[in-house]
């Protein structure tokens, strides 16, 4: 009987074997998710696959993953461990999509292959070991069980938090960074206040000195005008005296009257008084004209002050007028340019958001990266393996944009042009795949007007990417409803669901980041010279200004 057993075990370990090419299962750390305001902690993947030569006969109707309790049993003989199901996909369920608090499930079950992908956002759980089960028939319609556990190193656990600590250091290196620039604004504007408070006592020194030298000149002028009156009053008076003496005299020389005292007392008293108003009014109109003359220096005298004080005015004025755009452009930035200082300002975006003030760009906000390469990158195009965001649109729709900045989103072929249309710019792609980070940078980038069906235009390519995008160069732009592709048998935007510099090759792209991810090869974020066939987990296309 015990001889039985054995061979009929041996013989579902043959069948087994010869219908199965084993369960992966694999934990990565390393690829971190971005699901809204959360980060994924790790990534469960749990694949199996029949070989080739069975897959006519054999097939997959289960497969589930178990999480193992902290605290249970770390070996693989003791069964008394407590296993919490993660995700199942069966034969009646082939296929899943589900969000939880805590995880993020994908599967996908075919006769021949299963495949579970786990990604979970809280840290116990990735600290957790895991079991991976798949249930099948053979060619002969006997049914098997499959079976493996991953169990995590102690330092595996720790890996998250090392990252994340990696992570908070690099931000507080920045943080200090951005501290120092500060600090240095600071001392700008230190040195600017002292350098106006020396201009302003320099405007009033030099109004001091013109006031008492405006001061001195009335002084010298009031004492010449005083002299001039009292020579012309002591003129006036030897000419008055030297008329009465001459009336006097013709008086005395009358022959032909009789006068009497009486008579003679009351002519020279009346002659007295006419010389003496003659000589009043005289003196009265040379003080009056001086008054005037001394009212119209006082108005200069006025006028000057106040011209000077509005010189020291004004200058205050332009200094901190052309300060204040400085600090206004530092706290709330208008462009997207080099060496930029990030705002300290918290944001829900992966990159601040500009918001212009004049027409560039044709005024509205985009996202402007600040850190990579030394910044000012505009972002136009951003993906990532959630797939949130359906891009395969209309022409209308890809020329004026869609999509959400903390999400997938397509800045629009109008506004991108209208940047490219003036100046020389460069166009920078960073991607993504299975953990690992690349870019391709592009001299002289520009993407022509609508009239030219917004074709794409660059020059030299550097990177560590590799030149995918080389056969695109000079395309025109495809949608679904437009195709502009040149190709008489296939129309490449609906081919690849996606709107796209697409090429009149009998291939359509080298590079497509704009497609729908489907279970056909170089689809959803592809760059064939970085991922071959697959698609890449990440992609965001921006512009920077260089001239």
């Amino acid at each position: 009987m015990k001889n039985e057993l054995s061979s009929t075990a041996a013989l579902i370990l043959i069948c087994f074997n010869a219908c199965c090419e084993g369960i992966n299962l694999v934990f990565n750390r390393d690829i971190q998710v971005v699901v809204g305001s959360r980060i994924t902690c790790g990534i469960l993947l749990c694949e199996e696959r029949l070989t080739q030569t069975n897959t006519s006969s054999s097939s997959i109707i289960n497969m589930t993953v178990f999480k193992n309790q902290p605290g249970c049993s770390r070996t693989l003989e003791d069964e008394s461990e407590t296993r919490v199901l993660m995700a199942s996909i069966n034969s009646k369920h082939r296929k899943i999509s589900r969000i939880t608090d805590a995880t993020q499930a994908f599967g996908l079950l075919r006769s021949w292959k299963a495949s579970l992908r786990i990604e979970m956002f809280k840290p116990g759980d990735c600290s957790s070991d895991f079991t991976c089960e798949v249930q099948g028939l053979d060619s002969q319609g006997r049914s098997f069980l499959s079976t493996t556990t991953l169990l995590q190193q102690q330092g595996d656990k720790h890996m998250g938090y090392e990252i994340l600590a990696n992570s908070l250091r690099e931000i507080k290196d920045k943080m200090e960074a951005v501290r120092n620039q500060v600090l240095s604004l600071e001392n700008r504007m230190d040195t600017l206040e002292n350098r106006m408070e020396d201009k302003i006592d320099a405007k009033l020194s030099a109004i001091k000195n013109q006031v008492h030298s405006l001061e001195s000149r009335m002084e010298d002028f009031i004492d010449a005008k005083l002299s001039a009156i009292k020579n012309q009053v002591q003129s006036l008076e030897n000419r008055i005296e030297d008329k009465i003496d001459a009336k006097l005299s013709a008086i005395e020389k009358d022959d032909t009257h009789e006068l009497h005292e009486a008579a003679l007392d009351k002519k020279l008293s009346t002659l007295r008084r006419e010389l003496s108003d003659e000589q009043q009014n005289a003196v009265t109109i040379i003080i009056d004209s001086m008054d005037v003359r001394f009212s119209l220096n006082q108005v200069q005298l006025i006028h000057k002050l106040r011209d000077s004080i509005s010189e020291v005015i004004s200058s205050s004025d332009n200094l901190i007028a052309n300060l204040k755009p400085s600090i206004v452009d530092i706290m709330q930035p208008s462009t997207c340019k080099r060496g930029m200082i990030r705002p300290s300002s918290s944001y829900p975006y992966p990159h601040p958001v500009i918001y212009p003030r004049d027409g560039n760009g044709q005024g509205l906000p985009y996202l402007c990266d600040m850190f990579t390469d030394g910044g000012g990158w505009i972002v136009i195009q951003r993906r990532s393996s959630l797939f949130n965001v359906d891009f395969d649109r209309s022409w209308d729709t890809y020329k004026k944009g869609f999509g959400t900045f903390d999400d997938e989103f397509w800045l629009g072929n109008e506004r991108i042009h209208a940047f490219t249309s003036s100046g020389t710019w460069e166009l920078r792609v960073d991607l993504k795949y299975k953990g690992k980070e690349a870019y391709a940078l592009y001299s002289n980038f520009k993407v022509e007007s609508e009239l030219e069906q917004y074709k794409l235009r660059f020059g030299n390519y550097s990177g560590t990417a590799g030149n995918s995008l080389a056969i695109h160069n000079g395309v025109k732009f495809s949608t679904q409803d437009r195709d502009n592709d040149e190709r008489g048998d296939t129309h490449c935007a609906k081919k690849n669901t996606g709107g796209w510099w697409y090429i009149n090759k009998s291939y359509c792209s080298w590079a497509d980041l704009n497609s729908k991810k489907s279970e056909r090869k170089y689809s959803g974020i592809e760059w064939d010279a970085f991922a071959d066939e697959d698609s890449c987990s990440f992609s965001e296309m921006k512009m920077r200004r260089v001239a």
